[in-house]
């Protein structure tokens, strides 16, 4: 397969694909990385309120039959 006539082989494409990575491939990187960051937090808050709301439904359970620290 033969380049065009403007296009020539070399140092130049070393740079464009370098440009490429820098302006394609490491921002949706970082975007994926940061996203999967998210999730795992969003995921940990959901894990510590079902785990406050099992709590306190026991709690009012144990309070209701009269052997709760109340």
């Amino acid at each position: 397969m033969r380049l065009p006539p403007d296009r020539k082989e070399g140092p130049l494409d070393a740079v464009g694909f370098v440009l490429f990575l820098v302006s394609w491939v490491i921002p949706i990187a970082v975007l994926v990385y940061v996203l999967r960051a998210l999730n795992t937090i969003v995921l940990g808050i959901r894990s510590v309120n079902q785990a406050a709301q099992r709590s306190a439904a026991a709690l009012e359970r144990m309070e209701a039959r009269g052997s709760g620290p109340g």
